[in-house]
């Protein structure tokens, strides 16, 4: 109504070298607010060489006091993703690290806020979408994931 900002977070930790939120999602009930983050951050290897790591997170956001209630960590990077209808489960595409960059789709309980598996086989996923209802035109040629 008023064409202003009302509310902000910060997704930025104090030693991050970048950080970038790749996607957002709001819970089916309102609650709560999940939020793709990406982050750089440094590291120190043996000798004292100077690196960076990166950080892939889902947080997780209260919507009453818009605060982090929680950050889960789901390996190098974080991308575009998914919560199932119930609101159980995210489905978060990324990578592990650059040690190990392939492409998976992670799969994260909500409830316990762990990480509990992963789908791998991709070349690049870019988005996540859960729907429940048959297309209208049959997909051709389009690998899809059905998860029952």
């Amino acid at each position: 109504e008023t064409k202003s900002v009302v509310q902000m977070i910060e997704s930025v930790n104090p030693d991050d070298l970048s950080t970038q939120v790749s996607d957002l999602a709001l819970s089916a009930d309102g609650s709560h607010l999940y939020a793709a983050v990406s982050r750089v951050v440094p590291a120190t290897l043996a000798g004292g060489v100077f690196t960076a790591d990166l950080v892939g997170s889902l947080l997780i956001i209260d919507t009453d006091t818009f605060t982090k209630t929680a950050e889960i960590q789901v390996g190098g990077q974080a991308g575009n993703f998914g919560i199932s209808p119930d609101g159980k489960t995210a489905y978060v595409a990324g990578f592990e690290s650059l040690e190990n960059p392939e492409f998976q789709v992670f799969i994260v309980d909500l409830e316990t806020e762990l990480v509990v598996g992963s789908i791998f086989g991709f070349s690049l996923p870019v988005d996540v979408e859960i729907r429940s209802e048959k297309p209208a035109i049959p997909y051709f040629n389009v690998p899809e994931i059905a998860i029952f």
